[in-house]
């Protein structure tokens, strides 16, 4: 119903709606993935999910930072990507 819609969209903050506009589509998406991913880890295991969760988001953000490296080392040398 619309009520129901009208209380989901009130509930999410503006600043989260914002970023979809503002970040390229993969973020958006890979955001999305992670929260569902980390959802189902806390419904499964909540002792689990609240001792780690926040040491399993760093790493997931330092790796990412990471390959950035060997990204712009293969770039640099103009290795073409696999993408086209």
């Amino acid at each position: 119903s619309m009520a129901s819609t009208a209380g989901l969209l009130s509930a999410i903050p503006a600043l989260a709606m914002g970023i979809a506009f503002i970040v390229p589509a993969y973020y958006s998406v890979a955001i999305f993935l992670g929260c569902v991913v980390f959802g189902i880890w806390k419904r499964q295991s909540p002792e689990q999910h609240a001792g780690l969760a926040f040491a399993v988001a760093s790493g997931v953000v330092a790796g990412d930072a990471l390959m950035n490296i060997p990204k712009a080392v293969l770039s640099y040398l103009n290795v073409p990507t696999l993408t086209g």
